[in-house]
């Protein structure tokens, strides 16, 4: 048992290095170092350690919540639906499951969120319109089942935003939308997917075919949509990549955070709780 422990904290550890190194070969050659020059006041080391550490202990909480894909309340609600409340559709990013959203779910739900969907898909089987065509299908049913007439209010990590974008690109599917929050989405993909292990994670390469084509596929103006980025995300390469070439699109830059740890970061899930609040019709 411990040199299973020992070698799945040396696996982590590795792929923290790994990857901050590529952030930091990535930023040190372009202009974005100067913003890390700032942000740092001078001391990017600090900065980037920090994002190592942060990095660790999402892992951490990704390795010790992942079985807890099989807890079935987990994605969908048991009791009836309340009319009053939004509900809320949560789709994870990539080599994930819908334990991603442990911590927001019990922070919607204390936010008084009763109605929250957590979507999940295969990563390594299934292509990105193979999966947009099931998630549609999924929230039809939930919507025209348990929630007529009422919008949705969305969240996804990572490749869930790129998921949630082509879902809202459909007039149809949009109308039942308020809005829609993205947390360190690859909105123009991203340089380290060629590094990935699968077709799906290959689409999401740096302004390739699939990234073109959702920043073509504007949604409507009257959908609410904040980006949530991290300023030393891991995973997103180059740093600009984090940001939609669309109109409409708000911001929200975390503190120093991993690209994981956007979802297990309490400060950041309360200012996008405030978001949704403001951008639904009716109060939680």
């Amino acid at each position: 048992m411990a040199i299973i422990i020992g070698l799945i904290l040396a696996i982590m550890g590795a792929f923290a290095l790994l990857t901050f190194g590529f952030f930091w070969y990535e930023s040190a050659n372009s202009a974005y170092r100067n913003r890390l020059q700032e942000m740092s006041k001078g001391h990017i080391g600090r900065l980037i350690f920090r994002g190592i550490l942060s990095s660790l202990a999402s892992q951490l909480m990704v390795v010790l919540c992942f079985s807890l894909q099989l807890w079935r309340s987990l994605w969908r609600p048991a009791q009836a639906p309340n009319q009053e409340k939004s509900p809320v559709f949560l789709v994870h990013g990539l080599y994930h499951n819908a334990s991603a959203w442990i911590l927001y779910r019990w922070w919607l739900k204390r936010a008084g969120c009763t109605d929250i969907y957590a979507f999940s898909y295969n990563s390594l089987t299934k292509g990105f319109d193979q999966i947009h065509q099931r998630f549609d299908q999924w929230v039809e049913e939930i919507m025209t089942e348990r929630h007529p007439g009422q919008q949705a209010l969305m969240i996804g990590h990572s490749l869930g935003g790129l998921i949630i974008r082509a879902h809202v690109s459909n007039p149809d599917a949009a109308r039942r939308v308020a809005a829609v929050v993205t947390l360190g989405t690859p909105h123009q993909g991203s340089k380290l997917a060629a590094l990935g292990i699968s077709k799906l994670a290959w689409s999401l390469i740096y302004q390739g075919p699939l990234s073109q084509r959702l920043e073509n596929l504007a949604p409507p103006q009257e959908i609410k949509r904040l980006a949530v980025v991290s300023p030393i995300d891991n995973m997103v390469l180059p740093h600009e990549a984090l940001r939609s070439r669309q109109a409409g699109w708000e911001y929200l830059e975390t503190p120093p955070i991993s690209h994981v740890s956007l979802l297990y970061h309490r400060s950041t899930a309360r200012k996008v709780l405030d978001f949704l609040r403001m951008s639904q019709r009716r109060n939680w």
